[in-house]
């Protein structure tokens, strides 16, 4: 299994290219969802903290208020949701994921457009979308998500670029990103060895941090 993860970890960055190679899904998702007051994200895992993220991209980007969602509040307890004016995403790697599925019939039955990420688009999260982003990551074997995230990244990425107007300018800094990674794939810094060696043996890790950073900050 640790050389299936090394593998689908050194393909990030042909997989960022392969997201990169058609951004008509995305330009569709966009046109989707532009005009709405804010936009709902609802996941579980590696796809709600990729959500954290899609929550500042699109709020620095574009300008948009998003919010990682509630899934157990509408799908396991009923509490009514005030859909108006909001627009849904659902994210799932899988596309299996019930209760981001059930989250989405939930949005899309009181009317308010929605889209799903998901690197299968012939799954249910799909089915139950308004519009699909499908990542291409391809088959992800690993149980840790590797390709998948950085795929469901980019995908944010993108859309909060579509949405802005700056739709070309963020995939040529995700190619930039994709170069980047190639690079540090092919030859980590001691640094890296060094703090593997650091915290190999302990069974938790707690990693503190706030926000995004973006090019040239502190």
């Amino acid at each position: 299994m640790t050389d299936v993860f090394s593998s689908e970890v050194a393909e990030q960055p042909d997989a960022l290219r392969r997201q990169l190679a058609d951004l008509e899904p995305i330009r569709q998702a966009a046109e989707l969802l532009r005009g709405r007051d804010g936009l709902r994200l609802a996941a579980h895992g590696s796809s709600d903290n990729a959500a954290s993220y899609g929550v500042y991209a699109l709020g620095l980007t574009a300008g948009i208020t998003a919010m990682r969602d509630s899934i157990s509040l509408p799908v396991y307890y009923g509490t009514p949701v005030v859909w108006d004016g909001w627009g849904a995403v659902g994210i799932s790697q899988s596309g299996q994921t019930t209760d981001v599925i059930a989250y989405l019939k939930a949005a899309h039955a009181a009317g308010i457009p929605t889209v799903a990420i998901t690197n299968d688009a012939a799954t249910p999260l799909a089915d139950a979308a308004d519009a699909t982003v499908a990542l291409r990551a391809g088959p992800e074997q690993a149980l840790a998500a590797t390709k998948t995230f950085t795929c469901t990244l980019a995908v944010l990425a993108l859309l909060a670029g579509a949405l802005a107007g700056r739709l070309e300018p963020v995939a040529a800094e995700l190619a930039d990103d994709a170069r980047a990674l190639e690079r540090h794939l092919a030859g980590p810094g001691t640094g890296i060895v060094d703090a593997a060696e650091l915290l190999a043996g302990h069974d938790r890790v707690y990693v503190i941090a706030r926000g995004t950073q973006s090019r040239g900050s502190a």
